[in-house]
């Protein structure tokens, strides 16, 4: 006798086709149209960043900060939330243990010591590009403001792209 295409092993569950959408559709639009266009007009502006000279990065710190806030906002406010979505199921992942947290540290320490072989790598088979160079030297941090600042906006934009991207989009 033949199984029907709807039925499933004992056990074994079918995959969801009616998935609750986290945000209206328009939402999810718009953030992509907005990502695109900030692409866009930074691959446009980042060619003169190397002839720039900042005696501050403090307002370029910040403002890199409050627009990963914005974007978190703009994802949580006026879409996810409406739906009825708890922010921790966006988030995804629950650590039960310090177990779980130690073997996130583990594949976290693992793949960064892989990006590092890689881009080692990548920097003696490209060469040097002065260009990438004066960038680089142009939005360097310069003291200890600076560098708190850059920190502050490496785990903001940490937290806030993860949350974006691969907790809303993806889902």
């Amino acid at each position: 006798m033949a199984t029907p295409p709807t039925a499933a092993p004992l056990g074994v569950a079918l995959p969801a086709n009616d998935r609750k959408l986290l945000a209206p559709w328009w939402h999810t639009i718009v953030l992509v149209l907005f990502v695109f266009g900030t692409a866009l007009l930074q691959t446009r502006s980042a060619s003169h960043l190397g002839n720039r000279h900042f005696s501050s990065h403090v307002g370029l710190y910040l403002f890199m900060i409050c627009f990963e806030l914005i974007l978190v906002a703009y994802v949580w406010y006026l879409g996810v939330r409406r739906s009825g979505t708890k922010f921790v199921d966006v988030i995804g992942g629950k650590w039960t243990s310090a177990a779980d947290v130690r073997r996130d540290i583990g594949v976290a320490f693992l793949f960064w010591m892989v990006v590092l072989v890689f881009l080692v790598f990548a920097r003696f088979a490209l060469g040097d590009n002065a260009q990438v160079q004066k960038v680089v030297l142009v939005l360097m941090p310069r003291g200890t403001l600076e560098t708190i600042l850059w920190v502050v906006m490496s785990i903001a934009a940490g937290f806030c792209e993860e949350f974006t991207f691969r907790g809303y989009l993806q889902k």
